[in-house]
């Protein structure tokens, strides 16, 4: 599904990966200042959905702050371009 792809809509990864989506929308967008994420409780059991949250707060978050303070979006992008393909 395209969807699923890095210049898909869909959040779907590990950590890194859902970074990486979320700094190219940032790139494109040439800045953000929320993201709002809808997460269906259908869909995972209720434990796991509490793991999706506490990864986006403990390494998603601070993986993109770190990029964008230390003004890599670019280079980070370029680099990992080839998990694109």
């Amino acid at each position: 599904d395209a969807q699923l792809g890095p210049t898909g809509a869909l959040l779907v990864g590990d950590a890194e990966t859902v970074a990486e989506k979320i700094l190219r929308v940032n790139e494109s967008l040439r800045g953000i200042s929320r993201i709002t994420f809808q997460m269906s409780v259908a869909a995972l059991p209720h434990a796991k959905m509490l793991r999706a949250i506490e990864l986006l707060g403990t390494r998603v978050a601070p993986l993109v702050r770190k990029v964008l303070a230390s003004g890599a979006t670019e280079q980070l992008l370029s680099t990992n371009s080839h998990r694109a393909a």
